[in-house]
């Protein structure tokens, strides 16, 4: 699930700096001493996170839809007293280590061989789909899929959302951002099939991050010129 943002003609419109942010995270998470690795995660962390919300915009760059929704997430008060979290479509991402080092137990799953040779040992990273997920009922508190839900074919979509509902327990939560495209708009009509949205909101990313709010059944799309439009999920098993 490689992380791509896609305007309304499925074109891929990568900022000019993530090709670095890449190639430093796929180094990064090949360490093999661990003490060296969980200081220098952190602190990549969050230089990253300072650059991508101060000074990224000041460069006339678009805010980053990923370390917005990390510190969405990170913030989010329905996190206390979860502890299992499973990160979907993780990719080269360090979020999975930096949830482990508040200590959450956690695991993180891709699709892609390439994205889960990391040697961080406070994390499960696991090669699976997410349509066949290699978990047992119920194993989870939480799930997070940053820009990943909406690369799965539109075919199989309800088969990973039963999956996802499969492996959570009652009243567990789903955290979700997904930019526009087709397979995002079809996901957001499944996902309430199977959970219950808490709260949702539609952000465009430019450098300036307009927010604006939108059905989940009538998510417009953002022209190319006005950035990239994002969807923001919580949404909650039934208790």
């Amino acid at each position: 699930m490689r992380r791509q943002e896609e305007n309304k003609n499925g074109k891929v419109s990568n900022p000019p700096d993530v090709g670095i942010y890449h190639l430093l995270h796929r180094t990064l998470l090949r360490c093999r001493a661990q003490k060296l690795l969980e200081m220098l995660a952190h602190m990549v962390f969050n230089g990253e996170n300072w650059y991508a919300n101060k000074i990224r915009p000041r460069l006339g760059l678009r805010y980053s839809e990923k370390y917005l929704a990390y510190s969405w997430i990170l913030g989010s008060p329905l996190l206390n007293g979860k502890r299992r979290i499973l990160d979907i479509g993780c990719g080269d991402s360090l979020f999975p280590c930096e949830l482990a080092r508040r200590n959450y137990k956690v695991y993180a799953i891709d699709s892609d061989r390439s994205f889960i040779a990391a040697k961080d040992q406070r994390v499960n990273f696991i090669q699976s789909n997410t349509c066949y997920l290699p978990f047992q009922p119920s194993a989870f508190d939480v799930i997070v899929s940053i820009s990943a839900l909406e690369h799965i074919s539109t075919n199989v979509q309800s088969l990973a959302v039963e999956e996802m509902s499969r492996v959570l327990h009652e009243g567990s939560l789903l955290f979700v951002t997904m930019p526009d495209c087709d397979g995002a708009r079809n996901m957001c009509q499944l996902l309430p099939r199977e959970f219950n949205v808490l709260s949702q909101e539609r952000v465009i990313l430019t450098s300036k991050k307009i927010t604006v709010s939108a059905s989940l059944n009538t998510m417009p799309v953002a022209n190319e010129s006005e950035g990239v439009g994002v969807t923001f999920l919580i949404l909650s098993t039934n208790s």
